[in-house]
């Protein structure tokens, strides 16, 4: 388990989602390609699914990293879910999350009807570039300039 030390591990709760390797790879792909801060805007995407596969990636090795968590999946303060199960049923969990959280954040969840996603519309693609001009606009004089 990546970032935790093990005796900080028994007193601490954990959610780990994890997502089908495969559109994890497509998505992180699309994500350093349209990113400038990576200069990867040449390579195919054959060349990244083989660096990709090899853990060769900025963030590690997305296998050994899913096994360290899988290892953990029954233990009581391990959540272990899926994004495709986060997106086909988000209600569900939530509740979920909910219950791993304590009873009564799902008693309360249970009670009412959980609001659609503020500004989301079902098919409505993620606008990276908006995204990114606003966090600049808000973050732009605590960014510090480290040279290479």
């Amino acid at each position: 388990m990546y970032l935790f030390h093990s005796c900080c591990l028994d007193s601490f709760r954990y959610i780990y989602v994890t997502r089908n390797p495969y559109d994890c790879c497509v998505s992180y792909f699309h994500h350093i390609r349209d990113s400038p801060v990576y200069r990867y805007t040449d390579a195919t995407f054959d060349d990244f699914l083989d660096v990709f596969i090899e853990g060769l990636v900025s963030c590690g090795d997305y296998f050994d990293h899913l096994l360290s968590w899988y290892e953990h999946r029954a233990d009581d303060n391990v959540l272990l879910l899926t994004y495709e199960d986060l997106k086909e049923d988000t209600r569900g969990a939530v509740i979920k999350i909910a219950d791993f959280l304590g009873n009564q954040y799902a008693q309360e969840l249970r009670k009412r009807r959980l609001p659609p996603g503020k500004g989301y519309r079902h098919g409505q693609r993620f606008k990276y570039e908006q995204v990114l001009q606003q966090w600049h606009q808000i973050y732009h004089t605590k960014l510090v300039v480290i040279a290479p």
